[in-house]
């Protein structure tokens, strides 16, 4: 059992009562090591010395390891130095085992107090241990290249001084993960984060919602990318409009059912449920004109077709372009000055749903860790949870 649990190069001697655990006095059995100056190999023994180790806990008590080990001499740098105990990173007070075993309780547990006091070990060990290891795998992806495909959106970080911080999210919508994430929304700041990620000739499609800065962004990042509006923030770009004007409306209780059916695609309700909408709006003429734009979206994309669908939306914008509310006549400019981009969605079929849902990970991280203070943590954090 012990040549199982202990490491390959260790030896077992005998085990005693240590604080509320144990502690095993082990033996190295290596017989040569190399020197941290230069590298060379020595064999040449120059006394001996104890390393106290924490290893993982065995039936929930705690566990040390008395390592003995020899000290050699180097002939090439003249200095003697200590082997590297078996097991351990080099000046580790804890052997590899046992970070692991930590790790392993960050990924379940709720908070850093929680492993804290599992282990029986510091707060600073723990975060210390956590964010190491998630540094060393952010490591592995440094040479990452753009992929053919991405959202961009935004979500809220933290608040500073008054100010509210926000966090960009690059997603590969190819394979669903999170690509990267850098602080701030503005073409400025985000420029300077993921600017030197190398393949941004490579990016064909950009999925984006109704945001000038981050259309200016792509232009300026991703010069080759097409960019599509996404289509759930195009279909509801009349929705606020039309849920303001419907709580403005004062009616009798049994109006509610068919008030809550406003919002619904009227494609799916049968027969009963529009002919009382129809009898409904009669009575609200700018609650009529809002919920017929609200369809008329919904229709322009229920086309099948490129040029069908343009006709559709250039019908749409000459319908309201001239109207006499002001919400519809936003809408209107709204639809010509993307007009290319909502009709890019026929020929690419790319939404942000992933990037949204990327989002609300990173709402219910900020959540369990009870908010960030360090930007990097964080998006340590985030991309392990939900990156690659």
């Amino acid at each position: 059992m012990m040549e199982r649990l202990l490491h390959k190069n260790l030896k077992y001697l005998s085990s005693k009562r240590y604080r509320d655990g144990h502690v095993w006095e082990v033996e190295s059995l290596c017989t040569e090591a190399a020197c941290r100056r230069c590298g060379l190999v020595s064999s040449t023994r120059h006394g001996r010395l104890t390393h106290l180790v924490r290893e993982e806990g065995l039936r929930d008590q705690p566990l040390w390891l008395r390592i003995h080990k020899h000290r050699y001499f180097c002939k090439s740098c003249r200095r003697p130095f200590a082997e590297q105990s078996p097991g351990c990173e080099l000046k580790s007070k804890t052997t590899t085992r046992f970070k692991k075993s930590v790790l392993k309780l960050c990924a379940t547990a709720k908070s850093i107090s929680k492993v804290k006091d599992l282990l029986r070990v510091s707060s600073g060990f723990v975060f210390k241990t956590h964010y190491d290891y998630l540094r060393k795998e952010q490591n592995k992806f440094k040479n990452k290249r753009w992929p053919g495909s991405i959202g961009v959106d935004e979500h809220f970080f933290t608040r500073r001084k008054g100010y509210r911080e926000f966090a960009t999210v690059f997603v590969n919508l190819g394979n669903h993960k999170l690509f990267e994430i850098c602080k701030g929304r503005s073409v400025k700041e985000v420029l300077a984060s993921v600017s030197h990620i190398p393949g941004r000739e490579e990016v064909k499609v950009v999925c984006i919602d109704f945001s000038s800065s981050y259309r200016r962004l792509v232009e300026e990042l991703f010069p080759n990318a097409e960019i599509v509006a996404d289509r759930f923030h195009a279909q509801r770009l009349v929705t606020g409009a039309l849920i303001k004007e419907r709580a403005s409306v004062s009616g009798a209780r049994k109006d509610l059912h068919t008030r809550r059916l406003l919002l619904k695609n009227s494609k799916d309700l049968d027969y009963n449920d529009r002919f009382k909408i129809k009898h409904y709006l009669e009575k609200h003429p700018k609650l009529k004109e809002l919920y017929e734009a609200k369809e008329a979206l919904a229709r322009v994309y229920r086309n099948r077709g490129f040029k069908r669908a343009y006709l559709s939306l250039i019908n749409t914008y000459n319908k309201y372009k001239d109207s006499q509310y002001k919400e519809l006549r936003t809408l209107a400019k709204t639809l010509w000055k993307w007009s290319q981009q909502i009709i890019n969605w026929f020929r690419f079929k790319v939404t942000n749903g992933i990037t949204e849902a990327i989002n609300g990970q990173a709402k219910r991280l900020q959540s369990r860790g009870c908010g960030y203070k360090s930007f990097e943590n964080y998006r340590l954090a985030l991309l392990n949870d939900c990156g690659y």
